[in-house]
């Protein structure tokens, strides 16, 4: 269903669920609608109180952003990135070579999550290594090629 949920993020980095609206009778979502209904929850909130409208890539909310800037030129028309990322990543998926890398990822991490022995070596090596996660690190010898 066509449901559009409005969030507010105040400076104190909360956030909030403003309306959820649903626009299942609308028969087209156009740019002109959908900047409508924008303008009506900014105008709700207090257009002073707003500094930016985050949307996804569409095309008709690229147009709806269009028209809350025209109107309301001091706030800032953003992407959202994660949107974005999730493109990104869905397309990555559908290539043979990411469904053969995830495919044998998965089969590593089942071997080590049903294998005491295997997951105890793991755990071992990776202490020996002095390995930590959160950052990408090389575990490899240097080697001089020269």
């Amino acid at each position: 269903q066509p449901i559009y949920d409005y969030c507010v993020i105040t400076e104190e980095h909360k956030e909030y669920l403003w309306s959820s609206k649903n626009y299942a009778s609308i028969l087209h979502h156009t740019g002109a609608f959908l900047g409508e209904e924008i303008i009506k929850v900014v105008e709700d909130i207090g257009s002073k109180k707003i500094d930016a409208v985050v949307s996804d890539n569409g095309a008709n909310v690229h147009v709806a952003q269009r028209t809350l800037c025209e109107k309301y030129p001091h706030i800032l028309d953003i992407r959202c990135i994660a949107h974005c990322f999730n493109l990104i990543t869905e397309d990555l998926c559908k290539h043979t070579f990411v469904k053969s890398m995830i495919q044998k990822i998965g089969t590593i991490h089942q071997y080590f999550t049903k294998s005491y022995a295997a997951c105890q070596f793991l755990k071992d090596v990776i202490k020996i290594l002095k390995i930590k996660g959160g950052d990408l690190k090389d575990h490899t010898k240097n080697v001089d090629l020269q």
